[in-house]
């Protein structure tokens, strides 16, 4: 059996669910290799990222042999693909979730680099060329047909048969075994020891914040789905009105009914009042026949443009967008009967107005199949105004958050009365709140906490967003994350490699696992405000504030 560092793996890293495919490999590795072989797993080294900030780096296995020399192992479990034209790679879980991942191939490679280098400078070691290589194990997925490209043949990839059967030859294959280049030397003893001075120092796997944020989502994104047998419960209902507060999935059973709808050869409505949200909605939803996906507003130039009527001059004022915009929609809804849905669904219901939804069915065919999801929050939004009684919408309840930690959903709780609502996540990181002396300290303190999550936490900026409660406070948080070269997105675009700096208002309806929130000495007491930006974090959320304002919302 191999040496292995650590000897045992600890009961909480085997509990651990994003483990699995490396404690798999783990024991395949113990029981494959012979007694001269030491394998390090997990092993942590301090290096730069990519903006010259120092952060923690990691090689899932390293496998030393006296004679034969080193092999880099990247692990990645699920059912993996891979686009070369994107050079983007997904795994996908057993719940067919599916997630993008790092180059696996990338990372073997770059932790084989640092290995040689840290090597090289180690004080126990004699300079001289030995054999060094790099592999990836997908221990859940078929093996590639074929090369994957010039840098990514199919020799380098362990795979679900290979592990099983064969990982003893694919070992010794990356090694090098049986056919030693000429000029290689051996690792020897004294390589040995200087890895293990460098990578079995520290005895405890390290587990950062980035790595149990990760957990967290995995955990919440498994639970999306169990929300769609709401869509077959109203199935027989002409019109349904689906109440639930922050996180219990409602803009998703939308997205998926509107979907459905469309497949099935209905003309389809999905809209919303957030321009934001309705962007999103399209990026995740896709080109589907017989479906668009417009904001309420652009739903209305839409039909006055397909009517061939003249637009109202936009002066961007509140009568505009709340009564002339709205009334050009119905005029030419009624001149043209050919403008009809046969199922339009309507996502953050609360926000519409009574005259809209007049609008609205108007637009709708014989068919009449009308669904709005709206948020049940009497706190924020007060009885349910809209849509009118006389819709004759049939209530629906959603009484489970799906989306939110428990911790997450104990924090905007404070600000919801309505029907209780039950968290049924993991319970996740703290919440963390963060006091800051005056409200022009935020947008310092939030940068800094930002750039230690993602330079000493590990956590990716694509995951981040960071809500503040105006364009001016926006404009500067922007300008002090540009000095650190992270990419910057805002609430419109969501561009995943960056994080969105934005306000609470535009942000309201969209969600990332990580989320960042200022609260002014003014906000307090702002119920909505609260209430929509303490949930829009699904796995950590961090508040800063001073210390009458995190009184208020703790």
């Amino acid at each position: 059996m191999a040496r292995m560092w650590p000897e045992r793996l600890p009961q909480e890293v085997r509990n651990t669910p994003f483990r699995k495919a490396e404690i798999a490999v783990f024991d395949a590795l113990e029981s494959v290799l012979e007694d001269d072989f030491v394998v390090f797993y997990s092993r942590p080294w301090l290096g730069e990222d990519r903006f010259g900030n120092e952060r923690d780096g990691e090689c899932d296995f390293l496998i030393a042999h006296p004679r034969f020399g080193i092999l880099a192992i990247e692990v990645k479990g699920g059912g993996i693909s891979y686009d070369p034209a994107s050079s983007q790679w997904v795994s996908t879980d057993r719940g067919g979730i599916r997630h993008r991942i790092k180059d696996p191939v990338g990372q073997a490679v770059s932790a084989k680099h640092e290995m040689l280098r840290r090597l090289q400078d180690h004080r126990q070691w004699q300079t001289r060329h030995i054999h060094i290589a790099h592999g990836v194990i997908f221990p859940n997925a078929e093996s590639p047909p074929s090369d994957l490209g010039a840098d990514k043949p199919r020799r380098i990839f362990c795979c679900a048969k290979d592990l099983n059967h064969n990982l003893r030859s694919w070992v010794g294959q990356r090694l090098g075994e049986g056919r030693e280049q000429t000029g290689d030397e051996p690792l020897g003893a004294d390589g040995i020891r200087a890895l293990e001075d460098i990578l079995a120092k520290p005895v405890l796997l390290k587990f950062s914040l980035g790595a149990q944020i990760e957990d967290t989502n995995r955990q919440l994104v498994a639970l999306t789905p169990s929300q769609f047998h709401i869509i077959d419960m109203i199935s027989g209902i002409p019109k349904a009105l689906v109440e639930g507060g922050a996180g219990t999935g409602k803009t998703v059973i939308a997205m998926e009914e509107a979907r459905r709808s469309a497949a099935a050869g209905k003309r389809t409505l999905l809209t919303c009042y957030n321009r934001s949200l309705a962007r999103s909605m399209q990026r995740m939803v896709g080109e589907v026949a017989n479906l668009e996906i417009l904001s309420f507003h652009s739903f209305c130039r839409h039909v006055v443009k397909l009517a061939g009527h003249q637009l109202p001059r936009e002066d961007g004022s509140s009568d505009y967008f709340g009564k002339r915009l709205p009334e050009a929609a119905m005029l030419a809804l009624e001149s043209d009967t050919s403008l009809r849905w046969d199922e339009i669904v309507v996502d953050e219901g609360q926000d519409f107005r009574q005259l809209w939804w007049i609008i609205l069915e108007s637009a709708l065919s014989d068919e009449r199949r009308l669904r709005v999801f709206a948020d049940s929050n009497q706190q924020v939004y007060g009885e349910l105004e809209a849509p009118p009684a006389d819709l004759e919408l049939i209530p629906i309840r959603l009484s489970q958050n799906l989306r939110n930690t428990r911790n997450i959903h104990a924090a905007a709780a404070e600000h919801y009365t309505g029907f209780p609502i039950t968290a049924i996540g993991p319970d996740g990181t703290s919440v963390e709140w963060l006091k800051v002396e005056d409200d022009q300290q935020l947008p310092r303190i939030l940068i800094q906490k930002l750039k230690e999550l993602v330079n000493k936490q590990e956590w990716s900026p694509g995951g981040t967003a960071l809500l503040l409660p105006n364009l001016e406070l926006v404009e500067e948080c922007r300008a002090l994350v540009g000095r650190t070269n992270m990419e910057v997105t805002d609430a419109d675009e969501m561009s995943d490699d960056a994080v969105v700096i934005d306000t609470v208002r535009r942000f309201k309806g969209l969600e990332r696992p990580v989320v960042l929130i200022a609260f002014r000495a003014q906000d307090r007491g702002t119920s909505e405000y609260a209430y929509v930006g303490l949930s829009r974090a699904s796995s950590h959320l961090v508040v800063a504030g001073d210390q009458d304002v995190l009184a208020w919302l703790e």
